[in-house]
C-alpha cells in the first residue's frame, strides 16, 4: 500500500513539475493571484489577532477562561473561536504537550473545536451570510462536543501556567510566531493554488464544487458568480482542504490523530448545509 501510495504521489509531482514548464506563464500568474489573496484577505486579520491573543494570554486572559469553566477544554475552544484554523491545532497541540490536555481530549477537541477565521468570514462576504455561515458552525460545533463528549478524559483540571513576561519580549515573540504560522499557510495555499490551475486548464466547465473542498475563497468566488451560498457554507464547515493540510502538518510527529478532525468536518459540513437548505 506505501509503494503504491508514494509511486502515485511521484507520479502527480512529476506531472507538475513538468506543467511548470509547460504552463509557466499561467503558473506565476496563479502563484501571484495565491499571494496577493494570502496578502490582503488572510495577513490584515491573522496577524495582528495572532499578536493581540498572545498579548492577552500574557495578562491573563486564558487564567479568568479557565477560574470560569474549571476546565482547559472551554479555553481551546474559545481560543479556536476567536482565532480560528489552524489554530485549533496549534493550540491542542500546545495544551497536549505541556500535560494541560489528555491525548482523548485533544482527539475530542478536533472534533469540534473548529472555525474559520470570523473577520475572515466577514471580509469576503456579506454581513447576512456572515453572521448565518458562523452561526450555523458553531451550532453544528455544539453537536459534534455533545455526540462526541465519551471521547473526553477527566483530567483537565490543571490551570494552564502563564508565567508573565515583559510586554517588549512577548511581543517579539509572537510577531515570529505569527508570521511562521502564516508562512506557512501561504505555501500550502500556492500549492493548491497550482491544483486549482491545473484543474481549470483541462476541465472545460470548472467544477466548482470540488475546487470549494480545496480552498474556501474558491467557494466565495462560486458563490459571488452564481449567487449559490452552499458552496460558501460547506466550505466554510468543511474546511477546505488547504486547512486540512495544514492541521495535518501542525499535528505530525504527536498521537493526536488528523482523523478526528477530517471526521468531525464531514459530519458538520453535511448537518450545516442541510441547516442552511431548511432555513
Amino acid at each position: 500500500m506505501d509503494k503504491k501510495y508514494n509511486n502515485f504521489i511521484l507520479l502527480v509531482l512529476t506531472t507538475i513539475f513538468f506543467f511548470m514548464f509547460r504552463f509557466n506563464a499561467s503558473i506565476k500568474e496563479c502563484i501571484v493571484a495565491a499571494i496577493t489573496s494570502w496578502l490582503y484577505n488572510l495577513v490584515p486579520f491573522l496577524f495582528p489577532l495572532y499578536i493581540i491573543i498572545d498579548l492577552m494570554q500574557n495578562y491573563g486572559f486564558t487564567n479568568r477562561i479557565y477560574r470560569l469553566f474549571k476546565s482547559n477544554i472551554p479555553v481551546i475552544v474559545i481560543l479556536s473561536m476567536l482565532l480560528g484554523c489552524p489554530s485549533n491545532a496549534k493550540f491542542i497541540k500546545e495544551f497536549y504537550d505541556e500535560g494541560y490536555i489528555s491525548l482523548g481530549s485533544a482527539n475530542y477537541l478536533l472534533t469540534f473545536a473548529y472555525s474559520p477565521n470570523p473577520l475572515f468570514v466577514l471580509g469576503i462576504s456579506n454581513s447576512s451570510i456572515a453572521f448565518k455561515t458562523l452561526a450555523f458552525i458553531y451550532i453544528t460545533n455544539l453537536l459534534m462536543a455533545i455526540v462526541f463528549r465519551h471521547l473526553k478524559e477527566k483530567n483537565e483540571n490543571i490551570n494552564k501556567i502563564v508565567i508573565q513576561k515583559p510586554f517588549v519580549n512577548v511581543l517579539e515573540t509572537s510577531i515570529y510566531r505569527a508570521f511562521k504560522i502564516l508562512v506557512l499557510i501561504l505555501g500550502i495555499i500556492i500549492v493548491y493554488a497550482i491544483i486549482n490551475m491545473i484543474i481549470d486548464l483541462f476541465v472545460p466547465s470548472p467544477l466548482f464544487f470540488v475546487k470549494s473542498i480545496l480552498e474556501i475563497t474558491n467557494a466565495c468566488m462560486a458563490m459571488k458568480k452564481y449567487g449559490d451560498y452552499s458552496f460558501f457554507i460547506f466550505a466554510c464547515s468543511f474546511g477546505g482542504l488547504s486547512i486540512h493540510t495544514q492541521i495535518k502538518s501542525i499535528l505530525e510527529d504527536t498521537p493526536i490523530s488528523y482523523n478526528y478532525f477530517l471526521f468531525g468536518r464531514i459530519i458538520a459540513s453535511v448537518i450545516a448545509l442541510i441547516f442552511f437548505l431548511i432555513f
